[in-house]
């Protein structure tokens, strides 16, 4: 149950989501756990348009390694570390806990928010909080507030299924599925990289994928936040600063106001 799991569904037309606000797994067996914290999968049209990495095989491998790790998820990483302490084939050390996980109907809009502190091994405060604001199934805003101090690489990754294409279209990038076109936009000025990773659609199987990785090296705290618009809507999403926190808004109609917890 979502209680225990921490997994957040959201259903409206053609789109299905799952988010991921629980533990790595269960504190008497956590040796199945991946990085996927606070991550997400989306279906479009009743197919995998962000997926997960999946799993190659249970032996040491580089491909065991690169299946657990929080590069492999569609989350943000810090530093080239990981969220939780993972190595050989199912060792598993210190893990992020939840610091908070609450899911929310708000202005017609469905909102999913959670907190992490994977990160505070490495630094006091280093905290990861995430926002997901989905409006029916014409777009999503994935908001990540970056909490601490100092300067750091905040990497936010983004994986395709095999079979979407991507093509990068001004600063944002256009989503090439079978069943239509959808497109994500950065809101500030982070680099936007696309390149090429292994996904493992089933047991021993390998093939490569498209991923998007928003990277910025930045000093915390930082807010960054990107669009997921699915079809030919011709909505303007934008995501603004207000002296609260921030503001979606379609056009110049604000819709709802997001601020982060802690």
């Amino acid at each position: 149950p979502q209680r225990v799991s921490g997994l957040l569904v959201h259903r409206a037309g053609d789109l299905f989501v799952v988010f991921d606000g629980g533990p790595v797994g269960p504190d008497y067996q956590p040796g199945h756990a991946h990085c996927d914290t606070l991550s997400y999968e989306v279906s479009w049209k009743g197919g995998r348009l962000i997926s997960d990495t999946g799993v190659f095989h249970y032996r040491e491998s580089p491909e065991r390694t690169y299946a657990r790790s929080t590069a492999a998820h569609n989350t943000v990483r810090l530093d080239s570390r990981d969220q939780s302490e993972v190595w050989k084939s199912f060792r598993v050390g210190r893990r992020a806990g939840i610091i908070f996980l609450e899911s929310r109907e708000e202005h017609g809009c469905t909102i999913f928010h959670a907190a992490h502190d994977g990160y505070e091994r490495f630094g006091k405060g280093l905290i990861h909080e995430r926002c997901m604001v989905l409006r029916g199934d014409a777009w999503l805003v994935v908001i990540d507030f970056i909490h601490g101090s100092g300067r750091h690489l905040v990497e936010n990754m983004v994986h395709f299924a095999p079979d979407i294409a991507l093509k990068r279209d001004g600063h944002g990038v256009a989503i090439l599925a079978e069943s239509g076109r959808c497109s994500l936009q950065p809101a500030g000025g982070e680099n936007v990289r696309v390149f090429e990773t292994e996904c493992y659609p089933a047991f021993g199987v390998s093939v490569l994928r498209k991923t998007i990785v928003q990277h910025a090296m930045a000093e915390l705290p930082l807010t960054t936040s990107y669009t997921l618009q699915f079809g030919n809507s011709a909505r303007n999403v934008t995501v603004r600063k207000t002296q609260e926190g921030l503001e979606i808004r379609e056009g110049d109609v604000p819709v709802v106001a997001i601020i982060s917890r802690l």
